[in-house]
């Protein structure tokens, strides 16, 4: 954002992170990191899921519409990728540690002042990702598209600590797979149709159907698609219908018969009555019987 006034230092109050004031990553960290401190080299707090997960998706659905021209989008988010693998994932607790983007560690560093990744009189740990279905999915979208057998450690991770099984160290390896997992997470079917699509191990469709079955089984109320059965408010952007769309088309040989997943981040942010300026997703479809 362009900085069209001088923010005071130190800041104290949430009116200081406005984007009025330039980068907020520069403003808040930028004394402590130098250069690097900017918000789209933050790869903490949700940051990394924006870009490797969601936009991910995004980039390689460009790539794979333009097909030849499309090359570019394709090598660029691959490499990109295989970096992030390399540099962030930690296979053994199955999760991304919160870096900027040159590489810097952040692993068990606290956030001590107050800024716009901290609004708060306390300090706060940098926090990084799990490697759950999202990520799971952009991964295995990737290695569809690509081959490249530089994101199959990843793949394989991920689909361990997610309690999916085993993939094997060949991507033409047959799976082990948990086929009693009661994992629910609607993006993983992707991941599996993706990676099926690779290599089609007919354990990659049963255990998306299990995992199919079991979204039908937790996260339906009254007919509706919600989180869990104590959510009080169906979204109109819940992912379940389309992945169990997916499926279906996948498992009657139609594939094609579904727009493909391109990403979810889809919220009203704004101000709601009675508690001020914030998301959709946290005032009304956050809501539980709890």
């Amino acid at each position: 954002p362009r900085r069209r006034r001088e923010p005071v230092w130190p800041m104290t109050q949430s009116g200081h992170t406005w984007s009025h004031f330039g980068d907020r990553a520069e403003n808040h960290f930028g004394r402590e990191f130098g250069e690097v401190a900017r918000e789209g080299w933050a790869l903490f707090h949700g940051r990394e899921r924006s870009i490797y997960a969601i936009h991910a998706l995004v980039l390689l659905g460009v790539a794979e519409s333009l097909e030849e021209e499309g090359a570019d989008f394709l090598t660029w988010t691959v490499d990109g990728l295989a970096a992030y693998l390399n540099h962030a994932y930690d296979e053994e607790g199955n999760h991304f540690r919160p870096l900027w983007a040159d590489g810097t560690d952040l692993s068990g560093r606290m956030i001590e002042t107050f800024g716009y990744y901290n609004q708060t009189n306390q300090p706060r740990p940098f926090t990084g990702s799990d490697a759950d279905g999202a990520f799971l999915v952009s991964y295995a979208r990737a290695f569809r598209l690509s081959g490249d057998e530089r994101l199959w450690r990843g793949l394989r991770g991920m689909v361990r600590g997610n309690g999916l099984g085993e993939l094997g160290p060949q991507p033409a390896d047959p799976p082990r797979l948990n086929l009693a997992t009661d994992h629910a997470d609607p993006e993983t079917i992707y991941a599996l149709l993706d990676l099926h699509r690779s290599h089609p191990h007919p354990g990659l469709l049963g255990l998306a159907r299990r995992i199919g079955d079991n979204i039908l089984a937790r996260r339906t109320r009254d007919g509706f698609f919600v989180p869990s059965a104590k959510h009080l408010n169906a979204s109109f952007n819940a992912q379940e219908p389309l992945a169990l769309l997916a499926l279906h088309a996948a498992l009657t040989g139609r594939p094609d018969a579904v727009p493909p997943y391109i990403g979810s981040m889809g919220y009203i942010h704004g101000r709601f009555d009675g508690v001020g300026r914030t998301y959709d997703v946290r005032v009304i479809y956050g809501q539980t019987e709890d």
